[in-house]
């Protein structure tokens, strides 16, 4: 993987260079390498919403889809396996089913994400990236309707994770116990993230 330095010097450069430093030491070279790309699929997406809102742009479902989980939680997924010490072939982390298991998981808690902030998004004057919204627009739906729909589709997607899980195929007994550690520990990342949102900081709390 390529990495091209940045020759301005600002704190948040500064800050980046050393979290990249400091992972590369700790992480294994293929968590590492993923960490990097996660981290410049994040960046590139909050660009792109960056200039979405500046251009008044109303992304379409599909743009959602697209965009939504490169600012979503998949920064965090391989920090699960590092900082947990989760030992797995490479070809187990791209397996299909398990790469099918971390978009859906990715999306689902983006669901939640957007009906936990919808009621603050509606008050902000800049447009944020909520699937309520877009549905709303694009579908030409009461916010009532939308709601309902992306509360249906979350329910769902956990029912079909479950499913996805359960056909995951047997490598090992060592791989896949070590296999539902680092899931597990993907539902852990997200649930802290929503602890952090909802209870420590009220992060989505009405300021009305």
């Amino acid at each position: 993987m390529e990495h091209r330095e940045s020759t301005v010097e600002t704190p948040l450069n500064d800050a980046l260079i050393n979290i990249r430093t400091r992972f590369q030491h700790l992480s294994p070279p293929f968590l590492y390498s993923l960490f990097c790309k996660e981290m410049v699929s994040y960046f590139e997406e909050c660009l792109w919403e960056t200039e979405m809102q500046e251009g008044e742009y109303s992304p379409s479902i599909r743009e959602y889809l697209q965009w939504r989980p490169k600012t979503g939680f998949y920064i965090m997924f391989p920090l699960v396996s590092i900082f947990g010490k989760i030992d797995l072939p490479e070809e187990v982390y791209e397996h299909w089913l398990v790469k099918k298991i971390e978009l859906l998981l990715n999306l689902t808690a983006n669901l939640a994400n957007d009906l936990h902030s919808l009621e603050r998004e509606r008050e902000l004057k800049t447009k944020g990236l909520n699937l309520v919204l877009i549905y709303e627009q694009e579908l030409g739906i009461s916010l009532e309707e939308a709601i309902r729909q992306i509360s249906d589709e979350y329910h769902r997607n956990l029912l079909t994770l479950e499913e996805h899980r359960a056909s995951l195929p047997f490598w090992s007994g060592e791989i896949n116990a070590q296999l539902d550690v680092y899931i597990d520990g993907l539902y852990i990342a997200i649930k802290a993230y929503f602890d952090w949102a909802l209870i420590d900081t009220e992060r989505y709390k009405s300021k009305v």
